[in-house]
């Protein structure tokens, strides 16, 4: 490969682990590293105890669920460590009540309409996997660098098989077409030439074997360019989420790194950032930032 080359990968919500792990494995490979610069991930898992903890302030400080039901289920589920008591059956009937609740609305951006199909289990595996914490086990798998063993778990987290609330109309029909699936090289020699394609599948099955992803970020900080952004307005993963999620990393703001305002061509707040790093590896970093108005795939929301 060209050293002139510049190589970034990027990605959102589950990309939250496996961008992070990719990056690991590109940055330690003696070909790729010379042109690797960074990565990016948005509302990205992260990291499993943020991840679920912050869920039910997020919600609750959007006037989606009463205060008397946020205390409720707090109490129930042992808040702030709401993870680590999702199995008790008190706490099941008061998840069981916010989901009923949050059913109709849009869980990747709270202020978009719900078109199409709604879901009483969530439309992210942050609402789902609640009803699956109980099943979590931690495996004899050797830890994969760079994760100690204390953050291997072994948890099948099975298919999201619909994604309510939004109109994916156009995408299934722009990808059921054979010149698309032509070009994208899907069809199987001697098989139908036409594949059916679905937005879900229950034929693809997620096995999470890291509760966190935030070794990596340890790893890889002082050497690449990282960004994290959130959309504030998701609630499959909360921006409160996210920023927890890198704080815990307790690295040091830059010098000029401190949470402040980002703006729009029309010079409006678009966002919040910060930066954090040492100063003597100058270019590298991890920036967090806010997207405003922005749901769970951002891009999609504000371009």
């Amino acid at each position: 490969l060209a050293r002139k080359q510049r190589l970034f990968i990027a990605g959102e919500s589950y990309a939250g682990h496996y961008v992070p792990q990719l990056a690991h494995l590109l940055f330690n490979d003696s070909l790729i590293r010379p042109i690797f610069e960074g990565f990016s991930v948005g509302n990205p898992s992260t990291d499993r105890e943020t991840d679920y903890n912050l869920y039910f302030p997020f919600i609750r400080n959007h006037a989606l669920i009463s205060t008397q039901d946020y205390d409720y289920a707090a109490k129930s589920c042992g808040a702030p460590n709401w993870v680590d008591h999702f199995h008790v059956p008190a706490c099941q009937t008061a998840l069981q009540h916010i989901r009923t609740a949050m059913n109709r609305i849009n869980p990747y951006n709270i202020y978009a309409p719900c078109i199409g199909f709604w879901s009483n289990s969530g439309g992210c595996f942050t609402l789902r996997d609640f009803s699956l914490s109980s099943s979590i086990s931690s495996n004899n798998l050797k830890s994969p660098a760079p994760f100690s063993a204390s953050v291997i778990q072994d948890l099948s987290v099975g298919s999201q098989t619909v994604i309510p609330c939004i109109n994916d109309t156009a995408t299934t029909l722009y990808f059921q077409r054979s010149d698309v699936q032509k070009i994208l090289g899907v069809h199987v020699p001697g098989s139908n030439p036409h594949v059916e394609w679905n937005v879900c599948s229950s034929l693809l099955n997620y096995t999470s074997y890291a509760t966190t992803v935030l070794p990596i970020y340890h790893a890889l900080y002082n050497h690449l360019r990282i960004m994290v952004y959130s959309g504030d307005v998701d609630s499959c993963v909360p921006f409160q989420s996210t920023e927890a999620a890198i704080d815990k990393l307790g690295l040091p703001l830059t010098s000029n790194g401190g949470w402040r305002a980002w703006f729009d061509p029309n010079k409006q707040v678009a966002g919040y950032i910060k930066t954090f790093g040492r100063e003597n590896y100058p270019g590298n970093s991890i920036s967090y930032a806010t997207i405003k108005d922005a749901g769970h795939m951002c891009p999609t929301y504000k371009p």
